[in-house]
């Protein structure tokens, strides 16, 4: 069975390619992660993200 962030990482991202500036997926992943321990709307999700930095360690929420 593929891990999350192999799902992730093949969905389509339907964004402008010149807008972008993190990866879908990044993006996906802190959002289930942050709804999973309680985050009920996007400030929160945001206030989990910024919390969590350290997800930068293991290559999430880089700049593409």
């Amino acid at each position: 069975m593929e891990n999350i962030v192999a799902i992730m990482e093949k969905m389509p991202d339907p964004r402008q390619a010149w807008k972008v500036k993190h990866k879908l997926s990044d993006i996906l992943i802190i959002c289930l992660l942050a709804v999973t321990c309680n985050a009920n709307s996007a400030l929160e999700i945001y206030d989990f993200a910024v919390a969590r930095t350290g997800l930068n360690l293991y290559g999430w929420c880089m700049v593409q």
